[in-house]
């Protein structure tokens, strides 16, 4: 008898329903294969099927025509597809990290399936994969008429870019503008794009001669409309003549450039963080194939996310800055509808925060005295990674430069009072945990910061831990920069002088287990307000964050964001390619959930949070909720095991 094979049988359904005599007689036919991390195995491949396998260890993917269709956690089976669906193209199973299989022979799977309870198990399963393969053969026919933002750049049309070389004259380039009906062009030297020159760069440079003629005028073309926030080029003297002026000392020096393949939502993103109203669209090899315009984004529908950029710059009050929040919302309930993943849409939501939130600092400035001293405004967190939606809470510090005056304890305290009373009054929700610059314990010099990780390194208990974790997601939004940068350097020298702090980090990642049970189910509330709801970021979302950023300071990585996390990750070695895939894919799932119930509840005049109702998810979702919170589950594993958490308390 294969004990292996029975002992794990009897814990896995549908066979652990089985006699326990029927049992060992299968067990007697089955045998063990090992399949190595990234290997596959071909299905269905024209050969007779004679084997089925049920997972015993480990994770798998199954795979049709290269893209994967389905993950196959401990329990599943696979290889008896064809019994229920005639017409199953060709498979592949391809092993997410080492895996192990029972298999067995078929005719001893088909006696299997004359128990009634396994056979309509194996049914279920059947027209589950039905349902799989008819997506998956909609989605490779149907027309490509995406919804607004999941068009690519390559989707909206435009003329082919007008070029004139370094050498011709700004009268030359004005004429060859006039010709292509164009308002812009792309300065060339040889093959090479240099930079670009606009209708405005020509106009504002002749203004600045005519207003005045006795002195150099420095380059005109403002960034909104050159494309670049670079240093500006030389200006021409007094005396220019655009006869013989050539193009390179009114031009913008240097491009933003946008991928043809990239999304349209990663088009306003770039504009709006740049403050630019132009980008160059490049092809895989970069070479440009024209300029995107704000106007040709906002003809694709009429959306304005640049001029609501433009708008939060110009506010001078806090009501003004309310209702471009309301706006910002409103453009999240939209990118909601039209399904855009939820990592573009939490980064371009991001960028909008840091701007209300910079814009703040300046108006509340205004109001107060000059500083005494240079201050850093950072924002924690998933505000820090940019991973903040339809905003859940606020984490934010205040970092002050060193040998500030003894005023400056006042100063900063009715500065930070004021800013979080603003910040509160525009829509920010306060944070539960104080963690906010009104609260003294997240507003101090740089020294007693650092003197604050050494504490907090020294005493690794649960609030140290977790505003350690929060410290390093910080990113700045206001201020001097150089300051969280400084902050976050000593954080990550301290942390490596001190590698039993990582293990209290690692063990935050298991302090919630994913919310599903020994049978597969998902467990819910069962009582209370929040019955039969399910908290997505507590039970998935947070142990792939927590445990990402851990790995991520213990190998020195600077980077913030769990997808930038993970490919650093994955380029050390720390991640093979198909755990990186599997381990975003599960995260992004889980990201989209949480958004989709978030925007549900703020359409119904609820406050978002992270609770999800899995009775309202279709059963392809809930299966594929499962396969993601067993992935966490594997992923707690791995920490687990890594920092050796078995004996640590």
């Amino acid at each position: 008898m294969n004990h292996q094979a029975a002992q794990y049988l009897e814990h896995t359904r549908p066979f652990a329903n089985l006699p326990r005599h029927r049992l060992g007689e299968i067990a007697k036919g089955c045998g063990i294969t090992h399949l190595p991390d990234g290997e596959s195995l071909v299905l269905f491949s024209g050969e007779a099927l004679d084997r089925v396998f049920v997972v015993s260890k480990g994770a798998a993917a199954m795979t049709l025509e290269g893209e994967r269709i389905d993950i196959l956690a401990v329990g599943d089976v696979f290889g008896q597809e064809r019994l229920f669906v005639p017409e199953v193209p060709a498979l592949g199973v391809e092993a997410l990290g080492d895996a192990v299989f029972v298999s067995m022979p078929l005719a001893l799977f088909r006696d299997i399936l004359m128990d009634e309870s396994a056979g309509a198990f194996f049914r279920e399963r059947g027209a589950r994969l039905r349902i799989v393969l008819d997506l998956f053969r909609r989605a490779g026919f149907l027309p490509g008429a995406d919804p607004f933002l999941r068009l690519t750049v390559g989707h909206i049309p435009r003329r082919p870019p007008v070029f004139v070389n370094e050498g011709q004259s700004v009268a030359e380039a004005a004429r060859i503008m006039t010709t292509a009906r164009s308002s812009s062009c792309l300065v060339r030297r040889d093959e090479a794009v240099i930079g670009i020159i606009t209708e405005r760069d020509i106009v504002a440079a002749m203004a600045g001669v005519a207003d005045n003629p006795a002195s150099p005028t420095p380059h005109a073309g403002p960034p909104d409309e050159a494309g670049t926030t670079d240093q500006p080029a030389p200006g021409p003297s007094a005396a220019w003549d655009p006869a013989r002026t050539p193009v390179a000392a009114i031009m913008s020096p240097s491009l933003v450039t946008v991928g043809e393949s990239e999304l349209l939502f990663e088009a306003f993103s770039r504009m709006v963080r740049r403050g630019i109203r132009r980008l160059v669209a490049v092809d895989e090899a970069g070479r440009p194939t024209g300029v995107i315009e704000e106007w040709d984004l906002l003809a694709s529908r009429g959306e304005n996310p640049v001029h609501l950029s433009a708008e939060i710059a110009r506010a001078r009050d806090v009501a003004t800055l309310a209702a471009l929040f309301g706006d910002i919302r409103r453009m999240t309930l939209r990118g909601v509808d039209e399904d855009i993943p939820a990592e573009n849409l939490g980064r371009l939501v991001s960028e909008f925060n840091d701007r209300i939130m910079a814009r703040l600092t300046e108006l509340v400035a205004r109001e107060t005295d000059k500083p005494p001293g240079a201050f850093c405004l950072a924002v924690l967190g998933s505000e820090g990674r940019k991973e903040q939606f339809l905003a859940t809470d606020q984490d934010n510090a205040l970092i002050i430069a060193d040998g500030v005056g003894p005023e400056a304890d006042g100063y900063f305290a009715a500065f930070a009072d004021r800013f979080i009373q603003a910040l509160l009054a525009i829509g920010f929700p306060p944070c539960p945990n104080r963690v906010m610059i009104d609260n003294p314990a997240w507003r101090m010099t740089l020294s007693n910061w650092m003197n604050g990780v050494d504490e907090m390194i020294l005493s690794a208990d649960g609030p140290s831990i977790l505003a350690l974790s929060l410290l390093t997601d910080a990113r700045p939004v206001a201020g001097d920069s150089g300051l969280c940068s400084k902050l976050r350097e000593y954080l990550n020298k301290r942390v490596k002088s001190a590698p039993v702090v990582l293990k209290y980090m690692a063990r935050e990642a298991l302090r919630f287990t994913p919310p599903i049970g020994f049978f597969n189910n998902l467990v819910v509330e069962r009582a209370g307000p929040d019955k039969g709801w399910l908290d997505v970021k507590k039970g998935g979302i947070f142990p792939l964050t927590q445990g990402l950023r851990t790995l991520a300071l213990e190998h020195g990585l600077t980077v913030t964001g769990t997808s930038r996390r993970l490919s650093a990750l994955r380029e050390l070695g720390v991640f093979s390619e198909s755990m990186t895939s599997s381990l975003w894919e599960a995260y992004a799932f889980l990201q989209t959930l949480r958004v989709r119930a978030q925007a549900l509840k703020s359409r119904q005049g609820h406050t978002p949070d992270n609770l999800i109702l899995p009775s309202r998810l279709s059963s392809l979702e809930r299966d594929r909720l499962k396969d993601c919170l067993k992935i966490v589950a594997e992923f707690q594993g791995l920490l687990h095991n890594k920092y050796g958490l078995r004996l640590f308390t």
